[in-house]
């Protein structure tokens, strides 16, 4: 696709292709332990080989591509590809560092690393900021993700979950009392890798939610909603000039909307999750969740009523490490993406 949503390609490749990267006549990705180019035909070629799947691709102007390739269980390296030779540029924690990039292409390596003797020709730029932070366009500001006290709330409530465990509800228990209603107004904290000062900002509750209006696409109406832009130009008294949820959209989590945000389970309650559903058990009966649902505003699931577990023809049940299989080739067992809280 291109930015303006036409195909320009429909290509198939053999085998799981990951963290591709376009380029202009195909594709950079990661098949395997191997970095490939995939043309529009389908053809790939190898251009390097690592010990572990290399992620967090990126491709600059002169064709320059950098990437982390893990080395063990807490340790990666941090390579560039060009001209047919890999170079190791820097090494450190799997966790204490990041690949970012920029609108003009610039690769920024966050977080800390030991920088090898190609790091300064690699066109790399370090920063001095979390590893996790998102940078801005130009690499002037690195932004820390942001969680709401309301999410906050919820995470304490869900401390310890499953230990302990004895017996089942059939009720979803009541939401602790609190002093009072939780704040939805976030912190945003960033630091300028520049001059090294960290900077806070207040963003205040939304004064709407996301929903009031069906996109054009689902109606078939010509007629945009009304835009960001022209929010930000609407009257000062206006409410929605103030508004961040992104009104042109239909989901069950709007966008933008820091009154719900997206959780996920953790990959060891989802394998307790299939171990539960090949049985036919997971529902609301073994589901204790102490109230964090009801404080975020969601109530009792049964996922195994809405997903009955199949009959399998010659009797018996499917193997729980298939639906694992399943999953870890799909997803790796994450249901969001990896900035998404715990839930």
């Amino acid at each position: 696709m291109n930015t303006k949503g036409a195909s320009v390609a429909d290509t198939t490749a053999k085998g799981e292709i990951t963290s591709a990267v376009p380029t202009k006549d195909g594709v950079i990705a990661a098949a395997g332990n191997r970095l490939v180019h995939v043309d529009r035909k389908g053809k790939t070629t190898k251009l390097a080989a690592m010990k572990h799947a290399p992620y967090g691709i990126h491709m600059t102007g002169d064709g320059k591509v950098s990437y982390i390739d893990r080395t063990g269980n807490t340790d990666a390296n941090v390579h560039t590809y060009a001209d047919g030779k890999k170079t190791t540029v820097a090494s450190g924690k799997l966790t204490a560092m990041n690949l970012r990039q920029g609108t003009d292409g610039t690769v920024y390596l966050t977080g800390r690393a030991n920088h090898g003797k190609g790091f300064t020709a690699s066109g790399i730029k370090p920063l001095n900021v979390a590893p996790d932070a998102e940078v801005s366009t130009r690499g002037r500001l690195a932004v820390d993700p942001v969680v709401s006290p309301a999410v906050h709330a919820g995470i304490d409530n869900i401390k310890n979950a499953g230990r302990d465990f004895t017996k089942t509800e059939t009720k979803e228990p009541a939401a602790e009392a609190t002093a009072g209603p939780i704040s939805h107004d976030l912190t945003i904290t960033g630091t300028v890798p520049g001059t090294g000062k960290h900077t806070k900002q207040k963003a205040a509750e939304p004064g709407s939610t996301a929903g009031g209006m069906p996109s054009p696409a689902l109606t078939g109406s010509s007629k945009p909603q009304m835009s960001m832009a022209s929010m930000m130009t609407a009257a000062a008294d206006d409410p929605r000039a103030h508004d961040p949820v992104d009104i042109d959209a239909w989901c069950s989590v709007p966008r933008n909307d820091v009154k719900t945000q997206v959780l996920q389970p953790t990959p060891n309650q989802v394998e307790w999750a299939v171990d539960m559903a090949v049985r036919g058990n997971l529902s609301s009966d073994y589901l204790t969740q102490g109230g964090w649902r009801s404080q975020t505003g969601l109530g009792t699931i049964d996922p195994q009523g809405m997903f009955p577990r199949p009959e399998l023809v010659a009797g018996g049940r499917i193997p729980a490490q298939v639906e694992l299989g399943i999953l870890a080739q799909e997803s790796n067992l994450w249901q969001a993406e990896s900035g998404s809280i715990p839930g």
